[in-house]
């Protein structure tokens, strides 16, 4: 008797991207998927600290799950257990900044502190 195997992919190259827009058609109400990046739906009012979370994919919802009022405006998702990448971080905390400045927080990881001081 063979067992047969099924996976919730539709494409491994996509799956990132696929997994973010789901999550975002799942709680339009509280977060948009956005330049590869996950946004609170309502902004925070002008003159707060933005906050802003970067991590690699593949813990899901744990930063996902943490971005909505009172929590983290910015979740900046890098690809499967990889930093996301300078110049992404640095989309994240302009999309999160509301003339305050922002808070970055980033796992204590080789690659997510790198890439974070060259964001910052």
């Amino acid at each position: 008797m063979s067992v047969r195997t099924t996976k919730l992919i539709n494409d491994p190259g996509n799956i990132v991207a696929e997994m973010l827009e789901g999550y975002a058609a799942a709680y339009p109400d509280i977060i948009r998927f956005e330049d590869g990046l996950i946004v609170r739906t309502t902004p925070k009012a002008t003159g707060k600290v933005g906050l802003v979370i970067g991590n690699g994919s593949g813990h899901e919802p744990a930063m996902i799950g943490w971005v909505g009022r009172g929590l983290f405006d910015v979740n900046v998702p890098g690809q499967i257990f990889t930093a996301p990448g300078p110049s992404k971080l640095l989309t994240g905390i302009i999309a999160a900044n509301r003339g305050a400045g922002v808070l970055v927080c980033v796992s204590n990881h080789a690659g997510d502190v790198l890439n974070a001081e060259m964001a910052l």
